[in-house]
Formats: structure tokens, sequence, C-alpha cells
């Protein structure tokens, strides 16, 4: 049983969101941008927290509601006593909700109800039973180990412990029978010392009474009882950290060692939990403390730990790591701020598809052999089919966290290549450089790895709301390696004709004889970064590298 899609209206930033969910899904953007928010949403669906009118959209009162879409078989909508009128096709949409006064102060949980794909509310009483607290595992950015280290009735240690000793010596006879001899044993001491007439029990019960007003026959009195075998397995459970053969406390460790073993502990609860409820992880930034390559590991569990039967992980991430060489674009999320309401931007498999296949057919029509007819309609389509999956293959491949960046940005400049990401290394981090002293933060520069892969990396992130640059060589228009670069050219120029991108900068030839410098073709990034700093034929006093500045600062200073 998972989620398919939530809808969450007028709590916090979101006035009106709505997104489709992965087994796996994580929520990136900035700051302030709702990610939270729509944990806080979900919590509060599950009736794991309570909403006051001060969490509504502005603060403005009106009715909130958090409509999630579950898929179900029929054995669940038995198992989980859903009302089978409110199942459609093995979807049921189940709304949580609450009219808010203004003015209202209390803190409330919502009422619930099913609804239909045509929007039609069906009652829902009882609300069925696996909405609850216990099927939520929320984990804030900032969680103490020990939180999860305390008996409490949700914490992971107190269910381990259950699971891996008390169920043990419960059904262990061996084990078993050690914990009656020591229940024995207390009862024979608490025994022995009601029968001392000066013994600790007769002397307490005697100093109480003392003080007490009379109540008649009504006297204080006190015991020594057995344990509990829950109770006494876990007032006897301590917890370390072996090192070299000794035992050092958990908070002698870094917070790495530290928020890697909770994780740990709630990966093994996934891994035992045998209900057939659905489970929601939410977990709000799990890359903090880590070091990249754990970032990454860790991506990797959790998102095995999202393919079990009944699991679902919602993760938020500020790490490119978290993203890295991602295979299913769906499960991510982007979240932004506009005009103080969140919008969430994602992108489906269906729409990859299309990218893909858009892009094959810019590409065929681009290489002279195709337009000179060499091939029949059914070599095109072979050849169409290679070029589609090669463009797959790039998306996974090429993401790596320098271009995952490019997620976590409000802005993007797209270029052909390492030659243009040496030449903005120069103007943003080189003291020489026209930008090096000014903010450039929120701007990613993304190596496509080639002048055609400019346009299905464009309409990617627009997909994913956001904002494409693009500089590229002209080549000259010429006809090389049977590809007419004239052609190419055109498409590029049309992103912003098509609202892909807002704006291009095209380099005559290319950005070498733009800035009037040689170019190395066995080193060209390395060679024009070194012309740059020793400012080769006064290239940083030319027109081009005026015109590429002045392009990136007009980037720069764009505004929403």
């Amino acid at each position: 049983m998972k989620m398919t899609t939530i809808r969450i209206k007028n709590i916090y930033s979101h006035e009106d969101s709505s997104f489709w969910l992965e087994n796996y899904n994580t929520f990136i953007g900035e700051n302030n941008s709702g990610k939270s928010n729509i944990f806080f949403a979900v919590r509060w669906f599950f009736g794991e927290i309570k909403l006051t009118s001060s969490n509504t959209f502005n603060g403005a009162g009106g009715e909130s509601s958090v409509c999630i879409t579950f898929h179900v078989d029929d054995e669940e909508i038995d198992l989980l006593g859903i009302n089978k009128d409110a199942v459609e096709s093995g979807f049921v949409s189940i709304e949580a909700y609450y009219e808010f006064d203004p003015d209202e102060a209390k803190s409330v949980s919502p009422t619930y109800r099913y609804i239909s794909s045509d929007d039609s509310v069906i009652n829902c009483r009882p609300k069925p039973e696996f909405i609850s607290p216990k099927n939520v595992v929320y984990i804030p950015a900032i969680k103490k180990l020990d939180d999860e280290l305390k008996f409490t009735n949700k914490s992971a240690i107190n269910k381990l412990v259950s699971k891996y000793f008390i169920d043990h010596i419960r059904n262990d006879e061996n084990c078993s029978c050690k914990y009656r001899e020591i229940s024995t044993k207390v009862n024979e001491l608490s025994e022995l010392l009601k029968k001392e007439d000066s013994g600790p029990c007769e002397s307490l019960k005697s100093y109480v009474n003392k003080y007490m007003l009379d109540y008649g026959d009504l006297n204080f009195s006190v015991t020594l009882v057995p344990p509990m075998l829950d109770e006494f397995i876990k007032n006897s459970f301590n917890i370390s950290v072996l090192s070299n053969g000794s035992n050092l406390s958990l908070d002698s460790q870094g917070m790495g060692f530290q928020r890697s073993l909770l994780f740990s502990l709630l990966c093994i609860i996934a891994d035992i939990n045998g209900n057939s409820y659905p489970t929601i992880y939410l977990i709000e930034e799990p890359e903090l403390y880590l070091h990249p390559n754990h970032q990454i590991h860790f991506r990797d569990i959790l998102i095995k730990l999202s393919q079990k039967e009944n699991n679902q992980i919602l993760a938020t991430s500020h790490s490119p790591y978290f993203v890295n060489h991602i295979n299913k674009y769906s499960q991510i999320k982007v979240v932004s701020m506009n005009e103080k309401r969140s919008q969430i931007n994602q992108i489906s498999q269906d729409d990859v598809n299309a990218i893909v296949e858009e892009d094959a057919n810019t590409r065929l029509c681009c290489e002279l052999d195709y337009i000179y007819g060499r091939y029949s309609d059914e070599e095109i389509e072979h050849i169409k089919d290679i070029k589609k999956n090669d463009d797959h293959l790039r998306y996974l491949l090429w993401m790596d966290p320098l271009r995952a960046n490019a997620f976590f940005s409000k802005k993007c400049i797209l270029v052909e290549g390492s030659t243009e990401k040496a030449f903005f290394s120069f103007i943003f981090y080189h003291p020489e450089g026209a930008l090096y002293s000014t903010d450039t933060s929120n701007v990613a520069i993304f190596d496509t790895v080639g002048k055609f892969n400019i346009i299905p990396f464009a309409n990617l992130l627009k997909k994913l709301g956001i904002d494409v640059w693009v500089i590229f060589d002209d080549d000259e228009g010429k006809e090389a390696n049977g590809i007419s670069h004239n052609k190419i050219n055109e498409y590029i120029e049309k992103l912003v004709s098509d609202n892909i991108a807002i704006k291009c900068l095209k380099l005559n030839s290319d950005i070498e004889k733009f800035l009037g410098v040689e170019k190395n073709s066995r080193k060209p990034d390395i060679s024009l970064y070194q012309k740059l700093v020793d400012n080769k034929n006064e290239c940083l006093h030319t027109e081009g590298y005026s015109k590429i500045v002045e392009f990136v600062e007009s980037v720069l200073e764009y505004r929403y």
C-alpha cells in the first residue's frame, strides 16, 4: 500500500499544492521554500500533530485540507477497513480537513472524508485505522540520538529491545527459566524484608505513617515487587561504543557517527516492521554531518528501504550528492517560493520520454545523411531508438554532483563543455576575474558535454521550474562530420522563442576565437584558463570577453 498523490490546501505556504509520489522522493529547494511545510501537512493528516488557524496560508483561517490518494488491493481494502464504495480502480482518496475561524486559537486534529474522482464526498466514519501517528516516522534535521535511545512508545531502541531481547527471553526456554529464577528470588527477598521488624520496609512505613493524618484504618505500605520482564530488560539495558576493547559513551563520538547510528536503527526497524499498514518516513536533510561518499551510500540505502512493501520515504535535501546519478527523475520534487506561495515542480517519466523523443528527432534532422535520405524509414526508426537510449544514459551518467547543483539553483547557464567551465572558473573565482567579488551563488554552470545535449537538458531543467540561459559556439555554421551546425544553431536559438530558455548567447566560431586567443585542442580547458590568467593577447579587454561578462551579469541581475 503506497501513497500516489498528495494535495495540500491552505497550510502555511501551501495555498494549493499537488504532487505525485514514488517509493522514494527527494524534495529540494532553497531554505524557506516550503519543504518542511509538506512534512507538517502529512504529519497532521496522520494525526501526529495538531493545527491552529495561525498555520493556515497567511494565517487567514478558512478550510485547510490534505488529500492523499493511496493505491490499494482487494486484501488491503478488507484488512484496513476502507469503505469499498470509495475505492475506484484500486485507488482511494482520503482527505483530512478542518474549517478554521481566523481568530480560533485552539489546536485541532482533522476530520476525515473520502473524495471520489468527481470530487464528491463520502463520509468517513470511522476513519480507517491505518491513519495513525504510529505509521509515521519523522526525523527532523536536528534530532538527538538520545531521543531514539529512550524507551518511549515510538523510539527505535524500544522496538529493537522488544524484538531482540524481550521476545527472545520469552520464547527461549533457558532464558525464560533464568528470568523466572530472578522473579522468584525477588519475591523471596520481598518476603524476607517484610518479616524483618526493623527492616527497611517496616522502617519506611512507620516513618511515613508517623506524619500522616489519621484516616482510620488507611496506612502507607511498601513492598518489593518483582519487575515485569519488559521493564526489567529496559532498566538493565546499556548502549555504548566499543573501541579497542574499551566501552565509550555515545556522546564521545562525533555527530557523523551518531547520525549514522540513528539511521541504522531506523533501517533495522524498517526491516523488522511486518505490519500491513503503510509506514511513511519523513526525513529532513539526511545528509547532515555525513561525508559526501557516505551521503551517496545512505541515499542508496534509503532507496532500497523505500522499495520494501508498504514503506515510502519522503526526504528533504540541500545536497547534490542526494540526486547524484539519479535514474528516475520523477523522484525529484523542486520546491520554490513565488509571491509567498510554495510551488512544486516535478517531471514524470512520460515527460522524460517525450524530451528524449524530441531530441532524437532533432539530432536526425541535423545529420546530413538523414537529410539526404540515405536511410529507409525502418532504418531511421532504429537509429532514433539508439539515440533515445543514448539520451537516457546521458541523463543518468552525466548527472554528477556538479551538474546536480542545477537542481538547487534558481538559474542555470548551459554551456557546451569543460572549456567554457574553465572560463567561468576564471571570471567567478580568480582575483582578476570580472565577477570575482560578485555573489554568484544562485547560478549553476552546467556542462552539457556537447552542443547537441543543450536542448534536452534545457527542456529537463525547465520542466523542474529552473530558469535556463545558454552560451554556445556557432562553429561558423559549418557542415562537419555529417552534421549541420547551422541547423543545430537554429534549434538552440529556438529554445528562446519556445520559452524554454530565457536568452542565448551565440559565440562566433568558438570561445577561443571569440576571445582572440589560440585554441589548444589537446588540453583546451587548462590552456584557456592560463591564457586568461596571463591576459594573453589582451583577451580580458576584448569585445568578446565583455560580451560574455555582460551576458552573465544580465543573468545575475535577472529578477522574478
